[in-house]
């Protein structure tokens, strides 16, 4: 006996549970077959697709899950309210029906969770509402958690389901295997949400709510007869989907064939090549509509395979179809020429190919492109090709000389040799705008043109010289036809010519001369590549020129030099030999003036002092007059004293080597100074020593020439009341150091500066200014040895500056 506080104890029914899970997987593959159908249905078939989608799919989960709850037992009598029943079975139908609405746009991730929720909350109000239906003596109580999760396997199934729909509708490999797996998972999903929906409710026993039960039906029994009514309507939506499916693949295989056919007739009518089906007779069964754009003939006018094929290549052609009746289903290819309507022969490439043993075809299919202009390309390039080794050779040939008369020589011949005429020449302008015909290679049987001078009347015009200058030239096949003016085709008639080619030969961009080639024996129509040829060799032969006569002029000036040379080392033998000369003649004139020097002393010393003695010992018996003789005849011989004693000094600075070291001019020129005090007594002189730069030099030299230089002006300078002299240095433009010596003395007069130096040379008398005429001499002589150089500047009566360098 139950009372009304005890909670039943369920149980299920196992087969009916394996039942239902087969339902779910089942339901699950027809949902994502029709999925795709939805997808690709447009218009009115898509609702019906959709409709009958949403009722096939709505069926099936709603059968899953009434059969789920047929396996639920409870030790009391369940019976169903059919309304609502009814009423759970519309929602599965609107649910399915929210799936493939969902499947069959493209929508991203916020409406695909849309769709889940709304879809998975959809199969969880059908449960429910199932659950609603059960009537029974007990009380539901469900539980929060697990109804909360039911919800969430609901919802996460139909993520799933549709992630999955979406991923076939993609997929173009696996696709079965995808749609069984996608239908399994789902399958498991859906129950799995059924059963934990069923385990979150419990039944306490209620007597009161149920006093009139009905009879009782064998659930094992309704749960089969569901599961075989659904299955027959899931099976039905397969069959159509399937068949459906394959329909519309044959259809679109139908379609694509029906467009190709006409992108084939199309390609065929309007290709650039000619297409032709031959039978095996050679009969032309059909040909394309370019025929009549390629040849100009209409299509029906090719009876034969070899009706339009030139007679010396008919053989070409019968060789290709014997060969294509011998090799079916390969490509063979062969070069052959057609006649066009207007009598024009053009090249064609034709392939062939045998399908005679193909019904659809059953004939020869025939490709003819046309190749005319390629061929005429291949064949202007080897033209070109061989012009251009043609020019190189001619051209190497040329520059193997730099002989002017060889390569002019060599380039009429091998231009001659080229053409195959009759004359070619080199025609060279003169100052007057004549010419003369400097070289020439002719035909035996024409007679020689070569030196002979041609006037042109055409070239003494600036402004038609200018034209052939800018790169004219003059083609002309016939001089009888070409309306030539009277006296130049006069000019030419003398000249035997009949058909004439003249290019300009340009050199440094002036006018030079011309290449000329004659056809005398007839008319003949120069062809563009040889047009072409002459222009490259002219500008090939100017260069040439230039070179050779670059050549001949480094050459005479090769020899000029070598005679420079020459002459040069004969005036460097012959200056050599003056200078071996003039040492010898120093060296002898140096010993002659030491040993002269030396030689005077001793009769010197006994005038000197004699004359001396005189003076001093016999004053009273020599008269004034002799007085006066006898220190003439002394100071004569003073003087000459100090004249022995300069020349021995200047003869020493060439034997004498320098000793060069860091001096300090100022410390030298004090203590030179200091030596000429003698020479500033009584006398009111003001010397101002500027500041003198150190320098590299024989101090033993310099304290020479700063004696030299500053005795002479205290000797220039002693008629003035006051002397001024200035010690000095200034930097010139070269950086160089100048030292100077400036007083205010009795200077010179400028036009006898160069005396200055010489031995021996004075610009003032010996009674005013005494001295030897060597002290100068001897400055020179030490600056000169240092490398540098000396000079004066000077005004008469306004003072002298002597400078150097060193």
């Amino acid at each position: 006996m139950i009372s009304d506080t005890d909670v039943l104890l369920s149980h299920h029914d196992l087969g009916l549970v394996f039942l239902s899970i087969a339902i779910a997987i089942v339901a699950s593959y027809t949902a994502l077959s029709l999925s795709g159908r939805v997808t690709v249905a447009v218009g009115r078939i898509r609702k019906l697709w959709l409709s009958g989608g949403a009722i096939a799919m709505g069926i099936g989960i709603w059968a899953m899950h009434f059969i789920a709850m047929l396996a639920y037992n409870l030790p009391v009598a369940i019976h169903y309210d059919l309304p609502l029943v009814l009423l759970s079975m519309g929602v599965a139908i609107v649910a399915s029906g929210i799936a493939l609405l969902v499947v069959s746009r493209e929508f991203g991730l916020p409406q695909l969770i849309a769709g889940g929720s709304v879809m998975g909350l959809s199969i969880a109000a059908m449960h429910y509402t199932g659950m609603a239906a059960m009537r029974l003596a007990a009380t539901p109580e469900y539980d929060p958690k697990l109804v909360v999760l039911s919800l969430a396997i609901a919802i996460g199934a139909s993520l799933v389901a549709l992630q999955l729909a979406f991923r076939l509708q993609k997929a173009t490999t696996a696709q079965g295997q995808w749609q069984v797996g996608g239908a399994i998972v789902m399958g498991f999903a859906i129950a799995g949400m059924h059963y934990t929906a069923m385990a979150a409710v419990s039944f306490r026993h209620n007597q009161q709510l149920l006093k009139n039960p009905a009879p009782a039906i064998d659930n094992t029994l309704l749960g089969i007869a569901i599961a075989i009514a659904t299955l027959v309507v899931l099976m039905l939506a397969l069959v159509s989907s399937t068949f459906d499916q394959r329909l519309l693949a044959e259809t679109a295989r139908a379609e694509a064939l029906r467009q190709s056919e006409e992108r084939f007739r199309s390609l065929v009518q309007n290709a650039s090549d000619i297409i032709a089906v031959i039978a095996a007779n050679g009969r032309v069964n059909y040909t394309s509509a370019s025929i009549k754009r390629i040849l100009g003939y209409e299509p029906d006018a090719w009876q034969h395979t070899f009706d339009f094929v030139l007679q010396e290549d008919q053989a070409i052609a019968a060789a290709l179809l014997d060969k294509a009746k011998n090799y079916p289903n390969v490509n063979i290819s062969a070069e052959f020429r057609l006649r066009t309507a207007r009598g024009q022969v053009r090249d064609f490439e034709v392939i062939v190919n045998n399908l005679l043993h193909d019904p659809a075809v059953a004939g020869i299919v025939t490709t003819y492109r046309d190749i005319t202009e390629r061929i005429q390309a291949a064949k202007f390039q080897l033209q070109q090709t061989e012009r251009e080794l043609l020019v190189a050779e001619i051209t190497r040939r040329i520059r193997q000389s730099l002989d002017l008369t060889t390569i002019l020589n060599t380039t009429v011949a091998e231009v001659r040799q080229f053409l195959q005429t009759e004359r070619v020449f080199i025609y060279r302008f003169e100052p007057d705008w004549s010419g003369i015909v400097v070289v020439e290679s002719v035909a035996p049987e024409w007679n020689s043109i070569a030196g002979k001078n041609i006037k042109d009347t055409f070239f003494s015009h600036p402004g038609n010289r200018e034209l052939y200058r800018q790169g004219r030239i003059q083609v002309v096949d016939d001089i009888y036809t070409a309306r030539l003016n009277p006296c130049h085709a006069d000019l030419l008639a003398q000249l035997e010519v009949r058909a004439n080619l003249v290019v300009s030969i340009l050199k440094e961009e002036q006018l030079w001369g011309l290449l000329v080639a004659n056809h005398c024996s007839k008319p003949r129509q120069w062809q563009l590549i040889e047009i072409n040829l002459l222009q490259q060799l002219a500008t090939q032969l100017a260069i040439a020129i230039q070179q050779s006569e670059l050549y001949q002029q480094a050459q005479t000036e090769l020899a000029e030099r070598k005679r420079a040379e020459a002459e040069i080392s004969y005036l460097n033998a012959d200056l050599q030999n003056r200078a071996a000369e003039l040492e010898l003649a120093n060296k002898e004139l140096e010993a002659f003036s030491y040993s002269v020097s030396h030689d005077l002393r001793a009769p010197l010393r006994a005038i000197h002092g004699f004359s001396r003695i005189l003076l001093k010992d016999c004053t009273a018996q020599l008269t004034p007059e002799a007085q006066r003789y006898l220190q003439l005849v002394q100071a004569n011989a003073q003087q000459m004293g100090c004249l022995i004693d300069d020349l021995l000094t200047f003869s020493r600075l060439s034997r004498a080597p320098l000793k060069k070291q860091r001096v300090e001019p100022s410390a030298i020129v004090r203590q030179v100074l200091i030596d000429l005090a003698e020479e500033q007594k009584n006398r009111h002189v003001e010397i101002t020593i500027e500041a003198l730069a150190a320098c590299e030099a024989d101090p033993a030299l310099m304290k020479q020439v700063w004696m030299n230089l500053l005795s002479n002006a205290l000797k220039y300078t002693h008629k003035n009341t006051a002397a001024h002299i200035t010690i000095g240095c200034q930097q010139d433009n070269m950086g160089h150091h100048v030292y100077f010596v400036k007083d205010n003395g009795v200077g010179f007069d400028m036009q006898y500066a160069h005396k200055l130096f010489g031995v021996f040379q004075r610009l003032h008398r010996a009674e005013e200014y005494e001295g030897t005429g060597v002290g100068l001499a001897i400055v020179q002589r030490i600056i000169h040895r240092h490398g540098g150089r000396v000079w004066a500047e000077a005004q008469v009566d306004r003072g002298a500056t002597f400078y150097f360098t060193l």
